[in-house]
């Protein structure tokens, strides 16, 4: 396999990788080839030795950085949006607020701040509902809540925040060659982890359907997963009444090359060079949420998140903040807003898909 056409190159496992790398290394060893798919949610998700399970993965002094840890204003915009949405909702009580891949619950608390700062109302009438694999209770609010399973959403109407959750959920990949479509798949050859090409899963066929005339050497990602979670969570939508608010890199159009990438303290590396230490994710495709949504009576709309942020008034806020600051704290605050919103950084990457019970209006959100 050439590995132009998979971009990541073979990588020889360390004699030093440690014990959670070295576990799956022995399972790959026992079952390989692995799919794409079966390497990520066993390296992600595992009960013991997952990487969501066991680490660190949010913050400067960890592997990553989110929206959050970027620009105080994302949460005060994203507050604002869901008070918007509580009072297109009826202004009820008991709504819940639901936060799907919290971590360790950076956007919760900043969400809750604010939207207390913005709304004593809505603020009351939540329900703050984390989700994640991992149940160590999170300290939010001034109360201990231990978060709850994807499939425990409680039966009323919600409000859904999922900020960098599909990236994460697993892929399949497969490479149109000369002889057809074959599946990417994880071996180990003469003790290196290496990429190798199988026959595809006759269950992941049918996703091919709309690729449509590509190139040879094309790459096509397809995650089941995503359409089911996806699904379910439009049908939650659909029949108790809310907002999902999707946040992820991803496309819109057709994509033919890979997209799978690591990431270990702030830097790309190659998902195979410490299987379970490092973060694994892939763009998201928007095209084929959208789809998952379009048997459910509910609205659906995608933006940049550039434009989706600036449609909020972010850069009003901006110029409010600056108001009587020292120059730094402009420079800094100025700095957060355009990694969030100009094209060079997260505002043409990243999207924002709203999934809905009702029609949305941004124009007519409180902070405009």
């Amino acid at each position: 396999m050439k590995n132009k056409t998979i971009v990541h190159n073979d990588i020889a496992v360390s004699p030093h990788v440690d014990g959670v790398s070295k576990f799956f290394i022995q399972i790959i060893k026992s079952t390989e080839p692995v799919s794409v798919a079966d390497f990520m949610s066993m390296v992600l998700t595992h009960e013991e030795y997952g990487y969501y399970v066991n680490k660190k993965a949010l913050g400067h002094d960890a592997d990553f950085i989110t929206a959050p840890h970027i620009s105080q204003m994302f949460a005060e915009i994203l507050a604002v949006f869901c008070v918007y949405s509580w009072e297109l909702i009826g202004a009820v009580e008991n709504v819940a607020l639901v936060d799907l891949g919290s971590g360790g619950g950076a956007l919760l608390r900043q969400l809750i701040k604010c939207i207390k700062a913005h709304s004593h109302n809505a603020y009351k009438a939540l329900d703050i509902l984390p989700v994640d694999i991992n149940k160590m209770p999170l300290l939010l609010d001034g109360g201990s809540i231990v978060p709850i399973d994807l499939h425990s959403l409680p039966e009323k109407p919600s409000i859904i925040i999922a900020n960098e959750f599909f990236d994460a959920l697993p892929i399949y990949q497969l490479l149109l060659t000369g002889n057809g479509w074959r599946e990417v798949a994880i071996m180990i050859n003469q003790d290196k982890l290496c990429f190798t090409l199988v026959d595809p899963k006759p269950s992941i066929l049918p996703y091919l359907s709309d690729v449509g005339n590509v190139p040879i050497d094309s790459i096509i990602e397809i995650s089941p997963m995503s359409w089911s979670v996806m699904s379910y969570l439009a049908t939650h939508v659909a029949r108790y009444s809310g907002i999902l608010i999707v946040i992820d890199y991803g496309y819109t159009k057709k994509r033919t090359v890979s997209s799978l990438h690591g990431v270990c303290k702030h830097k790309s590396v190659s998902i195979l060079e410490t299987p379970g230490e490092i973060d694994v994710s892939a763009y998201v495709d928007f095209n084929m949420l959208r789809k998952a949504c379009r048997e459910h009576n509910i609205y659906c709309q995608v933006f940049t998140q550039g434009n989706f942020l600036k449609s909020l008034g972010i850069m009003e806020r901006l110029s409010n903040l600056c108001t009587d600051v020292s120059k730094e704290v402009a420079e800094n605050l100025y700095n957060g807003v355009q990694t969030l919103v100009s094209s060079e950084h997260m505002g043409e990457l990243f999207k924002v898909m709203l999934v809905s019970s009702f029609p949305l209006d941004l124009s007519c959100c409180p902070l405009n």
